[in-house]
């Protein structure tokens, strides 16, 4: 009878045990099943954060790549925008480089153009071995030929350093206190004895179908424009060279033209390491004689020298103030 007790009570535990096991199976199964749905809603599932890292990656090395690209098409695309000029960069009014929009734009502008940077040590023609030309004519008698004081009426534009202004002036002359590239000139002109505006008027007069971009002359704004003074210099000016290289055909006094008539500027008595002549210049950089020449991107189209003697005595009109 101990025994059958005994046997029992063995079944009895073996029973018990078997469900607390099975029990514990489907807990643990439940347990799991409960997980892999927890990882499945919240995305912790080692499957997605590999996918995830995957993307990741592929992602970096793509910007990685692109990004050179990119910087290059801005870059190229900001030097053909500031060389052409362009209604959201600048008005033209005064035919020459961009000068009333943004100023943090017209610095970036200076800059692709190789403007403002520092030039560093400057030469004189003497260390070439270069003789300073000298014009025949003192226009108006101060002792200095005439491209003695072109010379001297830019850099003493440069040294005042007008803020660079575009806008249309309805008495036509600037203050001094502002300028484009274009005034550069006439006020180099003005030092030697000469009104440039009342010059370009006459011959705008006297040479009407010349100056193909007029549609209606105005006397206010036709000296400023670099389009404009290309013509009158290539009637009445000695066309010269354009070629940087040829060191002792540029001379300080000389008139410098750039792109399709987007820049002039005054050929100054300084030299880089080279022998390549300074520019004086108005584009609204920092420096305003500087070598220019051997930085800027713009090709070189025009490069005159204004040789009085050459000039129809008619043609020339002295200075007599502004009025």
């Amino acid at each position: 009878m101990l025994e059958l007790a005994m046997a029992e009570e063995n079944n009895r535990n073996a029973k018990l045990l078997r469900s607390k096991g099975g029990k514990g199976t489907r807990s643990a199964k439940a347990a799991r099943e409960t997980g892999a749905a927890r990882s499945v809603k919240t995305g912790s599932d080692p499957g997605c954060a590999k996918t995830g890292r995957s993307g990741a990656g592929f992602l970096h090395l793509l910007g990685t790549l692109l990004l050179p690209v990119a910087l290059a098409f801005l870059v190229a695309g900001a030097i053909i925008l500031f060389e052409n000029g362009g209604a959201f960069f600048g008005s033209e009014n005064s035919g020459g480089m961009p000068g009333s929009g943004s100023k943090w734009l017209q610095d970036i502008g200076s800059w692709l153009r190789g403007e403002g940077r520092s030039s560093g040590k400057s030469y004189d023609a003497q260390a070439f071995g270069i003789s300073t030309a000298k014009s025949s004519v003192d226009y108006d008698h101060d002792g200095r030929d005439d491209y003695a004081d072109f010379l001297l009426g830019a850099q003493k534009d440069a040294k005042n350093h007008p803020r660079y202004d575009s806008r249309y002036l309805e008495s036509g002359w600037p203050p001094e206190n502002i300028g484009v590239c274009a005034d550069v000139v006439w006020r180099a002109f003005r030092e030697a004895g000469y009104d440039l505006r009342a010059m370009v008027d006459k011959d705008i007069a006297a040479r009407r179908s010349a100056y193909t971009s007029i549609t209606r002359p105005d006397s206010n704004i036709d000296f400023r424009r670099v389009r404009n003074l290309k013509v009158f210099f290539e009637k009445y000016g000695q066309a010269l060279t354009l070629d940087k290289t040829r060191i002792d055909q540029w001379q300080p006094g000389d008139i410098v033209i750039f792109g399709a008539n987007k820049h002039v500027g005054i050929v100054s008595d300084k030299r880089n390491a080279d022998g390549v002549c300074w520019i004086i210049h108005n584009g609204g950089q920092a420096q305003r004689d500087e070598d220019y020449l051997s930085r800027t991107t713009m090709e070189i189209t025009g490069h005159y020298r204004f040789d009085a003697s050459r000039v129809p005595a008619d043609m020339l009109v002295q200075w007599k103030g502004e009025n």
